[in-house]
């Protein structure tokens, strides 16, 4: 909010049982309670109490809907499942998400029961807007409703314009169909124009509880955003956060590291990089993260010696680095091995 951004297209509330498909990182996991659990803190953390405030941002619950189903674990893949199946795992984190005040819907890239998600009047007219009472905004996903052409639902861009208005999408996000055909398609009457009227009046309306009628630039301070970002409390709550989700798998008596050791083997291509802000991590700048070398230095200080080294890179099989990498660990007393994907791996 402090860098001038209005919405945030989180949570992503997709329910996720295949861990081969990247997306899992992003998802709360495989249960439809703790998925809805989830979506609905994320969305009062971000919206608070008083949407006009300059400390929050409007939530995005996406994506609507089954989008995790995909086959394979493949990304964009075909998702087929029964209503049953669809209203019992699927739909709930995204309906408690909504109950919690979420402003904004974003569709998926999937079918579901053939249709593509953005142009679907199932999921977006009967089950959001009728059976939900949803009366806030509906996006599409990156260029989702031009993609209805290569679904072969759609026979040309103002064929996909058309079913998506008349699906009961407000915003086409990154594609141009609705700016290249809508207007024309009501001046022929080929859509009605209260279609038209209403998306209009459900985005302007968002921008009104955003107070950005009132001051269109009111978010848009450099000072607040230099003050804001990196703060010493939000950081300690980022470290907080990561240390009650760390999850260890096994525990030989290693840890917790002994109190008397004199040195310590860091191994591998994260031992020493800055590059530890995951993926999806937008703008974020490596030179401001802290390194697991500097951290652990800072932790042990300076009567514990600290053996780095990369030993590999993340992309290569040259193997030049491991007789540094295997002298660091025949050195020191323990050996922690900084291993994982790179941001760009997913």
């Amino acid at each position: 909010a402090a860098a001038g951004i209005h919405v945030t297209f989180a949570p992503m509330a997709d329910l996720v049982r295949d861990p081969r498909w990247g997306r899992v990182m992003e998802s709360p996991g495989e249960d439809p309670y703790l998925n809805g659990v989830m979506a609905a803190a994320m969305v009062r953390g971000f919206q608070g109490s008083d949407l006009a405030a300059l400390d929050t941002v409007a939530a995005c619950v996406k994506h609507f809907a089954g989008y995790g189903a995909a086959e394979g674990g493949r990304d964009y893949n075909t998702a087929d499942m029964s209503e049953a199946s669809l209203r019992n795992f699927y739909l709930p984190p995204f309906k408690a998400g909504i109950a919690a005040g979420a402003e904004m819907v974003m569709t998926s890239f999937n079918v579901y029961d053939g249709v593509p998600a953005t142009v679907n009047r199932f999921l977006l007219r009967q089950v959001l807007r009728e059976e939900w009472g949803f009366g806030g905004v509906v996006i599409s996903d990156y260029t989702s409703l031009w993609e209805t052409l290569f679904h072969g639902t759609s026979r040309d861009g103002a064929d996909a314009a058309k079913q998506g208005l008349e699906a009961g999408l407000d915003i086409e996000m990154m594609s141009t169909e609705y700016i290249s055909h809508l207007e024309r398609l009501a001046e022929r009457g080929e859509v009605d124009v209260r279609l038209v009227d209403e998306a209009a009046a459900r985005i302007l309306t968002l921008k009104y509880k955003l107070g950005l009628f009132d001051d269109p630039y009111r978010y848009i301070n450099y000072e607040r955003e230099r003050e804001a970002l990196l703060r010493p409390e939000h950081r300690e709550l980022a470290r907080e956060a990561a240390r009650k989700s760390a999850v260890l798998l096994k525990n030989d008596g290693v840890l917790p590291l002994r109190k008397d050791l004199r040195s310590v083997a860091l191994i591998g291509p994260y031992a020493d990089n800055p590059r530890i802000l995951g993926a999806w991590s937008g703008v974020g700048r490596p030179e401001e993260a802290v390194t697991l070398k500097q951290g652990l230095a800072a932790k042990l200080g300076e009567r514990v010696k600290i053996y780095a080294a990369a030993g590999c890179g993340f992309h290569s099989d040259d193997e030049s680095g491991f007789r540094e990498a295997l002298e660091a660990a025949a050195a020191a007393e323990a050996v922690v091995l900084a291993l994982g994907e790179e941001d760009a791996m997913s």
